[in-house]
């Protein structure tokens, strides 16, 4: 059966969270570990199209601070000030960006902005985010000011990385995967 799926344009989610711990280890197709997320949306397939994501978070060692999918797909979006312990703005099996901006995101753990399996991007820009320096003991499995790739390939086309920071891996981070990337700039990172 084919995942239910979920379109959101010209959309602002502003102030959003989540807050309550949700394990549910039998509940796989969102489930990292039994782990939950999206302080805004959280959803099995996703495509989101122009729309802005201020200020959203989860906390409780949830993951996603904005946005939670086994099936991510991004276009012409920015994310703010978005937080949590893993995916400071994103979280997702399958993650596909382009055209989107993240700002001053962060995670306690791993992935400032975007942490995912299997990661595309083309021209999207990262900037002042940051990863592992919110708790003493940030394992160095995890980090990535920016992108976290967890057992998974990405590819990286026109992406840009400024001011981002981490315990290990200042801009980008793969864990047991691959990273190939085109055209990339870090700056300051």
């Amino acid at each position: 059966p084919s995942l239910p799926s979920i379109h959101f344009r010209q959309c602002v989610f502003q102030n959003c969270s989540m807050t309550r711990t949700l394990i549910d280890p039998t509940r796989d197709i969102l489930s990292f570990f039994g782990y939950k997320g999206g302080g805004a949306v959280s959803a099995p397939r996703l495509q989101i199209v122009n729309a802005t994501f201020l200020i959203c978070f989860v906390s409780n060692f949830n993951w996603g601070g904005a946005v939670w999918a086994a099936s991510l797909t991004v276009t012409g979006s920015h994310f703010t000030d978005c937080s949590a312990w893993f995916g400071g703005a994103v979280v997702g099996q399958w993650v596909d960006l382009s055209h989107t901006h993240f700002t001053a995101c962060t995670a306690g753990i791993g992935g400032g902005a975007v942490f995912g399996e299997d990661i595309n991007t083309t021209e999207v820009y990262f900037d002042r985010c940051r990863a592992g320096q919110l708790i003493p003991f940030s394992p160095p499995v995890y980090g990535a000011g920016a992108v976290h790739v967890s057992g998974g390939k990405a590819l990286l086309r026109a992406t840009h990385f400024t001011n981002c920071s981490a315990d290990y891996g200042g801009a980008l981070r793969s864990y047991d995967g691959g990273v190939t990337g085109r055209d990339l700039t870090f700056t300051d990172c």
